[in-house]
Parts: structure tokens; sequence; C-alpha cells
């Protein structure tokens, strides 16, 4: 009888000591899977942020193609030159188009032109006439001709009274 009393005590120490364990491990368990679903949820965050991004970027794109085209009145995306070379009028458009293509742009062939009897009166008319000059200096033709104007009037009284 003495040992069943000692072997209950000892049987009852021992799932004492076993129930221990096992809520810890418990425990663990419970706080490792917390912690994984933690991770996994923040990773579906950041992919979704990053989906969202993505379709941001796309959309803005798209919507910047459709305003350029808007703005300047485009019927295509390319206007063919004169040697059947695609040109890329302006910075916008540089900008939305992919960037290793690379793409002649008119201005250079008027002014490296295989014809040598063509004067410089004719090559500045060319040039006036040709192309678009609010893509260099951001005003209207109107505009130019009056800076241009005030130029040449300025130069030739500052020569006028240089010799005065």
């Amino acid at each position: 009888m003495k040992e069943k009393l000692l072997d209950e005590d000892a049987l009852e120490e021992y799932k004492k000591i076993h129930k221990k364990n096992y809520e810890e491990r418990i425990l663990k368990e419970n706080k490792l899977n917390e912690e994984l679903k933690d991770e996994e949820y923040t990773k579906e965050i950041i992919k979704n942020e990053e989906i969202y991004k993505q379709l941001q970027i796309e959309k803005d794109k798209e919507y910047s193609k459709q305003y350029y085209y808007e703005i300047n009145n485009l019927q295509g995306r390319n206007n063919r030159s004169i040697n059947n070379s695609y040109t890329l009028d302006n910075y916008t458009e540089r900008l939305i188009e992919t960037p290793n293509s690379y793409l002649e742009n008119n201005t250079t062939d008027n002014l490296i032109d295989n014809g040598a009897n063509i004067t410089y009166a004719q090559r500045i008319r060319n040039f006036f006439l040709n192309t678009n000059l609010r893509q260099y200096l951001v005003c209207t033709t109107f505009q130019v001709i009056c800076n241009i104007t005030i130029l040449i009037l300025v130069i030739t009284f500052i020569v006028i009274f240089g010799y005065l």
C-alpha cells in the first residue's frame, strides 16, 4: 500500500511536469502560428501595394498619352516626316515612347540638306515656316516676330548711339 501511494505521487508529479511542458509547447506553437500569419498578411499587403502601384503607373501613362494627344489634337501616334521616318515632335511624346527607340527629328533634315544652292535667307525662312517654334521658344509665332523685331531695333540703336 505504501508503494501504491508513492507510485501515485510519482505519477502525479510526472503528469504535472509533462502538463507544463505540453502547455509551454502549445504556447510556443500558437506564437509561431501567429507570427506566420502576420508574415503572410504583411507579404500579401506588400504584394497588393506593388500591384496597385503598377496599375497606377499604367493608368497614369495611358492618361498622359490621352492628355497629350487631346492637347495637340493629334490623330495618330506617330507623324510621318518627308523621308517616311517617324518623327517625335515633343518632349512629352518622347517620354511616352519606349526609352530605347531613336527616331529622326525633322529639324536636322532642314539644317543638313544636300542642296548646296540654298541661301541663308531661304534656310531661315524654311526654319520659321516648317518647324513648330512653340516647342523651342514656348510662345506664338507673332510673339517671336515681335521679339526679333525688338532685338533688331535695340541693336540698331546701340550701333547708332555708339557712333555719336
